[in-house]
């Protein structure tokens, strides 16, 4: 293989690893009670930016982006009847990571709670939410996704148990990819199983990176491999 083909495949694997992005990617805290998580702070995907904060009760907030600067339409909204605001000190977690978990709404138990998002850009996401309950190891909440009305499918939708110490799939949270045409996101949310309440602390709207990557990205390190080798 050519210098220079080398140096061509190696530039678009490299390229190539930066995920497809889409217009809207959102961090959004729920309650002020633990406060607000800093611009730093990118939790379970690693996606640093300003956090918004909606308050329960309150009408239809507008978003802002990873920047701070207003989405065109992005809006959320939840119940407007009464849902418990707490914020519920764990020993164990701090930091942006306290500020982020340690606050959010109670679930109505087996009456479950929803969330909307409206107003989304067009196209494919990692959702994340965070579902653990602080100090209560043996709580858990259980998520459901519409995205357009339409029933989102995930295998393992539970999360909760003791901090583990960082961000865990099934323990602080759940993902799920859901893919939107009219921008309409809703998010039910109660205990895991009888008796538990549920807890919904945040949630992130985040990339899902472009198909083909991982395939790209192992044809440039072997031609860079090879070129080392002659070198």
């Amino acid at each position: 293989m050519s210098r220079a083909l080398v140096w061509i495949v190696g530039v678009v694997a490299a390229l190539i690893v930066a995920p497809c992005a889409n217009a809207q990617l959102i961090n959004l805290d729920f309650s002020r009670a633990g406060g607000q998580p800093s611009d730093l702070f990118g939790a379970a995907p690693g996606q640093a930016g300003f956090w918004n904060v909606y308050v329960p009760g309150a009408p239809a907030h507008l978003l802002s982006d990873l920047a701070g600067g207003p989405t065109d339409n992005a809006t959320v909204v939840g119940p407007m009847g009464p849902i418990p605001d707490v914020g519920i000190n764990d020993p164990l977690i701090d930091g942006d990571a306290a500020a982020l978990l340690e606050d959010g709404f109670n679930g109505g138990g087996d009456v479950f709670q929803r969330i909307s998002l409206r107003g989304i850009d067009e196209g494919t996401y990692f959702l994340f939410l965070y579902g653990l309950s602080p100090n209560l190891p043996n709580d858990s909440t259980f998520f459901s996704v519409e995205a357009d009305g339409d029933v989102v499918l995930l295998t393992d939708a539970s999360a909760g148990g003791a901090w583990p110490g960082g961000f865990q799939a099934g323990v602080t949270h759940v993902i799920y990819e859901v893919t939107t045409t009219n921008g309409l996101i809703d998010i039910d949310f109660g205990g895991g199983i009888f008796g538990d309440t549920g807890y919904f602390s945040g949630l992130q709207l985040s990339d899902v990176p472009s198909p083909g990557t991982g395939a790209l990205m192992a044809l440039g390190t072997i031609a860079l491999m090879r070129r080392r080798r002659r070198m």
